[in-house]
């Protein structure tokens, strides 16, 4: 196990969390490289996921039938945040509660 700044923050009770997710995050081995050196989990929100699908092609075969079908923004944003989740799960990452929220507090939390 590393000795990293995160893993003696994590020592101390702290758990630090990346505010980021994109498909090209998990598949890269990116978001693998953060967890090593002591990151406890991933959060996001649909701003921050609006930037990562509008600002890649991550997403783009994955958009294209849910558009054609006529889903909803909301139906469209929570079939690719499962997405991302299957994608977590498919890397071996043990996603222990992963949380879309609702209204207001609507949001994204995986904790790894």
């Amino acid at each position: 196990m590393s000795n990293s700044r995160l893993h003696q923050l994590h020592a101390l009770g702290q758990s630090i969390w990346f505010d980021y997710i994109r498909r090209a995050f998990i598949n890269s081995g990116e978001l693998q490289s953060l967890v090593d050196q002591g990151v406890r989990g991933v959060t996001s929100n649909p701003s921050i996921f609006e930037k990562a699908i509008a600002g890649s092609a991550d997403y783009d075969a994955a958009l294209r039938p849910l558009v054609d079908a006529g889903k909803s923004v909301a139906e469209i944003y929570e079939s690719l945040a499962l997405g991302d989740k299957e994608a977590l799960q498919a890397g071996g990452r043990r996603v222990i509660r992963f949380h879309l929220g609702t209204d207001v507090a609507r949001g994204l939390r995986i904790f790894l």
